[in-house]
């Protein structure tokens, strides 16, 4: 399992494109349910 640490900006979008994801896999493994409530130095899985 690969964690990444949310910076300034960041979205589902481009980590999904940088890991050769989709979004819904994101926020699925993340139970990201509301995509505007990622937060600055959260922890989300990417693998």
């Amino acid at each position: 399992m690969l964690k990444m640490k949310l910076s300034k900006g960041a979205s589902t979008k481009a980590l999904a494109l940088k890991y050769g994801l989709t979004q819904a896999q994101i926020r699925a493994w993340n139970k990201l349910y509301n995509k505007y409530l990622m937060k600055v130095g959260q922890k989300l899985r990417v693998k």
